[in-house]
């Protein structure tokens, strides 16, 4: 959920440079709107409703990059001196959303440059 907040500090300096607003409020709109296409988000058309849009190649492909996000994240050590490690899978959800959107608001702002 997007609130009408965002266009206000912190997530939007009308001092800052364009660059700043676009990843710090772009991030955050393209991180909701990607939840519409993650891996739970992406089982639901577009009224709401529990159905399979997708085709199979769609899916496996989708499916191929989630598990190597899962796989990177579990690589990742948070807590070097306790041992603690990222476990991916349960974050898959939050991190497909925040790269999707970091992805989002940097070809937006590619296209605010052009």
């Amino acid at each position: 959920e997007v609130e009408a907040a965002m266009i206000y500090p912190p997530h939007y300096y009308d001092t800052f440079p364009k660059s700043i607003n676009y990843g710090a409020m772009g991030a955050v709109i393209g991180h909701e709107i990607t939840h519409g296409f993650d891996p739970t988000g992406s089982q639901f058309n577009h009224i709401g409703k529990l159905r399979n849009w997708w085709s199979n190649e769609t899916r496996e492909e989708f499916d191929r990059r989630v598990q190597c996000i899962v796989d990177q994240y579990s690589n990742e050590t948070v807590v070097p001196e306790l041992g603690i490690q990222l476990n991916g899978m349960q974050t898959k959800e939050e991190n497909v959303a925040d790269l999707g959107g970091l992805k989002a608001a940097f070809r937006v702002f590619l296209v605010f440059l052009s």
